[in-house]
């Protein structure tokens, strides 16, 4: 008995202690939501985003995103869930600020 209560403990416990990676479509759907923060921070200085840039943009982040050096379940869990751009804000503040 006590070894099954110690394996359901385990089994419950440890999948939280992983990595828990983001997957591809994840990544891009960050990306995706950053873009679009970023689209209208753009808009609001009477700007516009090259689309070559923005398309090398979500490249290079998906890529980062996907090695685990800038997002974190976390993040992504804050970044979907945001609303509005001072939401997306305090969502990427908070995701840069561990960044070397």
């Amino acid at each position: 008995m006590r070894l099954w209560l110690l394996s359901l403990f385990v089994a419950t416990i440890l999948p939280g202690c992983g990595s828990n990676a983001l997957t591809e479509n994840e990544c891009r759907t960050i990306q995706d939501k950053e873009l679009v923060y970023l689209s209208a921070n753009f808009v609001e200085a009477g700007k516009s985003i090259d689309k070559a840039w923005a398309k090398a943009k979500i490249d290079r982040g998906v890529a980062r995103c996907l090695s685990g050096s800038i997002y974190t379940r976390k993040d992504y869990e804050c970044m979907i869930s945001a609303r509005t751009n001072e939401q997306m804000s305090r969502c990427l503040a908070t995701a840069h600020e561990r960044l070397p």
